[in-house]
């Protein structure tokens, strides 16, 4: 009986220590695979997503579709849309007081792309060269022990993951924007083709500006025209008739 319980406290010991000697590169590494891996999220063409938005008694809808670097979000609320595209190199908006396309500045690219990531998965960009990721220890979230990692990404902007210890999907993630601090905690993952995705995300940024994403639908692969991404002509100015001259 005695044996048995030393071998129990032994084995026990062992996988705390395992847990507890885990490296960065290996939490976030398990979690891309968790997630859908990293083979498949490179060989990924496309990506579609709908949901729906609700904040302060307001619902609005957005779509978000990616193909390779090119990405479309397309924003509804009362009946008014917004528009905002990246080809990958440039981006351009329209609005309805803008129905003309209107250049973006190039962070507004950066915006896209990180917006892009609820699609598919943030810590891809922490792949990339020159991002940095470090452990910093362990919290409970929604009851769940999780490993807290700090990403940095090759631009130098910070955000912190909440990774299961268990199952190794994301559960929070923390960043600031505009100098606020905004924590993402994801929930209700769903096996959607060869990805798991959180389809609810629970936003709040300081006290009173908390916002809800509930996506509807989530499609990867699939057929998406060059179109949707490309830039309009711009409308032609009408022409002013010739003036007759004065007799």
């Amino acid at each position: 009986m005695y044996n048995r319980i030393l071998a129990i406290a032994i084995l026990f010991l062992i996988s705390t220590f395992a847990s507890f000697s885990q490296t960065a590169d290996e939490i976030v590494d398990k979690s891309i695979a968790a997630s859908g891996g990293l083979d498949n999220y490179k060989s990924l063409k496309s990506a579609k997503m709908v949901a729906k938005m609700s904040a302060q008694g307001m619902e609005f809808g957005i779509t978000i579709m990616i193909k390779k670097s090119a990405i479309r979000t397309e924003q509804e609320m009362m009946g008014q849309k917004m528009l905002q595209v990246t080809d990958g190199k440039n981006a351009w908006m329209m609005s309805p007081q803008s129905p003309e396309a209107q250049p973006l500045p190039a962070e507004a690219i950066s915006d896209m792309k990180d917006q892009s990531l609820m699609a598919t998965n943030k810590l891809l960009k922490y792949k990339e060269p020159g991002a940095k990721i470090e452990k910093q220890g362990k919290e409970k979230v929604d009851g769940v022990t999780c490993n807290k990692i700090k990403l940095t990404d090759k631009d130098g902007k910070s955000e912190t993951m909440s990774i299961d210890a268990d199952s190794y999907l994301i559960k929070k993630i923390v960043s600031e924007v505009n100098g606020t601090s905004v924590e993402f905690t994801l929930q209700d993952y769903k096996k959607t083709g060869k990805f798991n995705a959180p389809y609810t995300w629970i936003i709040k940024a300081g006290e009173n500006q908390n916002m809800e994403i509930n996506i509807a639908t989530l499609e990867y692969d699939i057929p998406l025209d060059d179109a949707l991404f490309t830039k309009p002509a711009s409308s032609p100015k009408p022409q002013t008739p010739p003036v007759a001259p004065a007799k």
